[in-house]
């Protein structure tokens, strides 16, 4: 990102693997109070469920206002509320 210039475009929220990993980094991630990002690729789809979810309950709309990614491809994005993109992991 340095290379191309691009480094001021990108933030990276410390998280971890879980649903509640990934409400509290987008829960803080809106406290910030810059301008909200225009996607997000979480650490693996439970991560990006609980982004998700913090999402919509504070009235951004998904996809429409940003985009979300988890990685995995697992069951759970199929259970997501929305149709999650996620990334297959599979050899």
């Amino acid at each position: 990102m340095k290379t191309r210039r691009l480094s001021r475009h990108v933030r990276v929220l410390a998280g971890g693997e879980t649903l509640f990993d990934g409400t509290r980094a987008v829960q803080a991630m809106l406290k910030d109070h810059r301008l909200p990002p225009t996607a997000i690729a979480a650490f693996n789809d439970d991560t990006a469920i609980g982004a998700l979810t913090v999402l919509q309950d504070n009235g951004i709309r998904v996809p429409g206002e940003i985009a979300i990614t988890g990685y995995d491809d697992g069951i759970e994005a199929l259970a997501s509320p929305v149709p999650l993109t996620s990334v297959a992991q599979r050899p």
